[in-house]
């Protein structure tokens, strides 16, 4: 089994080209195919730097795509559930967030990498502009589908958490 956490951190590190530790974690576990008990430990740093071209270059593919999504899931739900109170613009604005994050993971990643969430995306939109004149049940209609996708698509990729 494989588990995914992605985390957004910011660090303020005190003296640029200095290294400045992140975080550490340590994890004790039960390996039942030794049928012993286990541990693992792991540390993160990152160097201290105010050179834009250089965050840029060293941001994790994956990590920004992922988070991407996560970031979009909430925004989706918020969304979702703007629309349930009747808020269309308020939901509509809370959507329309997300075609910055996935322009950003877009930028690190490459447009191919987040091309099936921002399709998803623009329909979500499209759904969501088209609230204010729907019949009360189809909006109802809407904001579960909206909540579902965000789940199904958006947030729970694989287990990431």
């Amino acid at each position: 089994q494989v588990e995914r956490v992605v985390a957004r951190l910011s660090v303020n590190g005190a003296e640029l080209g200095k290294s400045v530790q992140v975080a550490r974690v340590h994890l004790s576990y039960s390996d039942v195919l030794a049928d012993r008990a286990a541990e693992a430990s792991a540390a993160l740093a990152a160097e201290v730097t105010d050179r834009e071209e250089e965050i840029a270059s060293k941001q994790d593919k994956d990590v920004a795509v992922f988070a991407a999504r996560a970031r979009a899931a909430a925004n989706v739900q918020k969304a979702a559930d703007a629309l349930a109170r009747g808020d269309f613009a308020g939901a509509n604005r809370t959507l329309r967030q997300n075609a910055a994050i996935f322009g950003a993971a877009a930028a690190v990643a490459s447009p191919e990498a987040v091309a099936e969430d921002t399709m998803a995306q623009k329909k979500l939109e499209a759904s969501f502009s088209a609230a204010p004149s729907a019949a009360p049940e189809q909006v109802q209609h809407e904001v579960k589908a909206a909540k579902s996708k965000a789940l199904r698509d958006f947030g729970r990729m694989g287990s990431t958490y």
